[in-house]
């Protein structure tokens, strides 16, 4: 896509970051930011063909305790969403949206709620490319946002106007962060 792997000049993976993988998948970006020096990443997928395969990229790239994978969604609350799952792409399987025939039930969480109930310390860099679900992911995610200022690489080709829905969002949460849209994803710090 020529933008790179969800990294710009102002927005790059640092050792000892702790690292939200929003739309882990197979796990290629989860292992990229160990590779770079992450401290852990969690990694959330909620679909169980992804996380097979992420568990078994964790185990053959030897990250197991560095990746952690997270079996559910991230919405803007906890809920029991419909979703659809594409066979012939895993990448874009996706929370159904009208006219969508859904195919399964995912769960979902608010990244807030994940963050408080199991303790985590601090969020350095989060990724979205969730499929269109960007926005109610950051929706769940403002107070870990306004806590931790951590670093953004969220896709803004899903939707028709994700790319001011979603600026939006990030400055009604923390208004000082600098906002830089690339063709496909936004990058803030």
């Amino acid at each position: 896509m020529g933008e790179g792997p969800y990294e710009t000049e102002s927005v790059q993976l640092h050792k000892d970051d702790i690292v939200i993988d929003c739309g882990a998948n197979m796990g290629i970006f989860s292992m990229l930011a160990v590779k770079r020096g992450a401290k852990t990443v969690y990694a959330f997928d909620p679909q169980e063909r992804a996380l097979r395969l992420l568990n078994a990229n964790i185990t053959s790239n030897n990250c197991e305790g560095k990746i952690i994978p997270v079996p559910y969604g991230l919405s803007d609350k906890k809920c029991t969403l419909s979703f659809v799952e594409d066979n012939d792409n895993i990448g874009g399987s996706r929370i159904s949206r009208e006219g969508d025939t859904a195919t399964t039930t995912i769960e979902c969480t608010t990244l807030d709620d994940w963050v408080a109930e199991n303790n985590i310390p601090r969020i350095d860099f989060i990724k979205a490319d969730i499929e269109g679900a960007e926005r109610d992911m950051l929706r769940g995610a403002g107070n870990t946002i306004k806590r931790d200022h951590p670093r953004l690489a969220i896709c803004t080709y899903h939707l028709p106007d994700d790319p001011e829905v979603l600026r939006d969002i990030i400055l009604s949460i923390d208004p000082s962060y600098h906002i830089d849209q690339r063709a496909k994803k936004l990058y803030a710090w």
